[in-house]
């Protein structure tokens, strides 16, 4: 949908992150094929960090899922959602905390 819609998306993936096999198994190869395309066109930018704090989706208009880690290490993935305009602003700035401090991802993988 990406790059049929015009919509930008910035990610920030953590260096050597597999994808759980839940959540490859809830991705359609419709979808992935579609990031590739978006990816190629500019639709995606893509950076990495050795360590991120936080599991954070969100739009400009809504924050789809925000966890955090669990003592043993992973995350939650329980997290929350919101529409509040404070909401979504923290995570905002919580999003560019780790964007300015992330490196460009030059290989490209999502599932």
């Amino acid at each position: 949908r990406i790059a049929h819609e015009g919509i930008k998306a910035r990610a920030i993936d953590l260096k050597g992150y597999d994808i759980p096999p839940e959540m490859k198994k809830a991705v359609s190869e419709e979808d992935i094929e579609a990031a590739h395309v978006a990816k190629a066109q500019g639709s995606i930018e893509m950076k990495m960090l050795d360590r991120i704090d936080v599991f954070l989706w969100m739009s400009e208009k809504e924050v789809a899922a925000l966890a955090f880690p669990t003592l043993k290490g992973g995350f939650d993935y329980l997290g929350f959602t919101s529409k509040d305009e404070s909401t979504l602003k923290w995570c905002r700035e919580l999003f560019l905390h780790y964007w300015d401090r992330a490196e460009p991802k030059t290989e490209f993988s999502l599932f």
